[in-house]
């Protein structure tokens, strides 16, 4: 819900408040900076240690059969960058737009040879002979029952929906909207031909770069803006506090997700129940694959 103090903000000006709501026993704590959301523990993690754990496996088993497989658990323990949030969802605030403009830093905050060398696995293992997939069959099938991953994967099909169900109906909220058309207001002077309707549309086509023929070489450290696409991104991220759009989008997510939380609490928690076991099962299994891995 708005407090009239984000809705006279919304409507009359480029700034607002909002009084402190209370967090609900057993949600996260809220943190707009890192984008933390209710529903994020039953989501897929962008460093997920069961697919570590597997990809272990798999590089014992092929090695045992005579193929090269790179793997590690090189990432485990690793932060998500902080244009990212735990599940990988985009992160846009002032600083970030100071630094990267429209782009992002790193997926993971880890040192840039370490994620250089997990790409170069990555592009490895994508050249591996066809005369392998046989064994890369029965690898992958004998990793899945080590770590405890059912056949056919994990199924996060109930958290999209709800997260995306949840996003939906934020971004109808009337204070939202509101904000929305303030943020159009706030951001109209800097001068953009095609501002778009909506700040997740941000940025648009103006400001967009044309798509190499072929596709560059990976790098890592972060993206490095035009000096003009950091001044629209600048300015956007302002507006987006200044007309109480930020605020307004998050805490209309939370609520949302608080309620489909409530409302899907019982097969929620049994799937966190698995979820919790088959991580500490991936844990042993790092333990032990690791060593000769590495």
């Amino acid at each position: 819900m708005a407090t009239s103090a984000m809705l006279v903000g919304a409507l009359t000006g480029c700034t607002s408040e909002s009084s402190p709501r209370k967090v609900p026993d057993g949600l996260p704590d809220k943190n707009r900076d890192r984008y933390v959301l209710p529903l994020d523990r039953y989501s897929m993690q962008q460093v997920d240690v069961p697919s570590i754990a597997r990809e272990l496996v798999v590089k014992r088993c092929l090695l045992d059969k005579g193929w090269p497989w790179a793997a590690s658990a090189a990432t485990l323990g690793a932060t998500t960058g902080p244009s990212y949030s735990s599940i990988g969802k985009r992160i846009f605030t002032l600083p970030l737009a100071e630094k990267y403009g429209y782009g992002t830093s790193d997926l993971l905050d880890l040192p840039v040879a370490v994620l250089q060398n997990e790409h170069e696995d990555y592009q490895r293992n994508l050249h591996v002979s066809p005369r392998a997939e046989p064994d890369m069959e029965l690898c992958w099938s004998e990793a899945n029952e080590v770590v405890g991953i059912p056949k056919g994967d994990r199924d996060f099909s109930l958290v999209e929906g709800l997260t995306n169900d949840a996003y939906k109906k934020a971004s109808e909220r009337k204070e939202v909207i509101a904000a929305t058309e303030q943020w159009r207001s706030c951001l109209a002077p800097v001068g953009v031909p095609d501002l778009e309707k909506s700040p997740e549309d941000m940025p648009p086509d103006s400001l967009e770069s044309d798509e190499p023929a072929i596709d560059p070489p990976a790098t890592f450290g972060g993206d490095v803006p035009t000096s003009e696409e950091r001044r629209v991104a600048v300015a956007d991220a302002k507006s987006r506090e200044s007309s109480g759009y930020a605020r307004a989008i998050y805490q209309a997510e939370w609520d949302e997700q608080v309620t489909a939380l409530g409302e899907n609490a019982d097969a929620l928690d049994r799937y966190d129940k698995q979820m919790q076991k088959m991580n500490r099962k991936a844990l042993t299994v790092i333990a032990e694959y690791a060593p000769r891995a590495e």
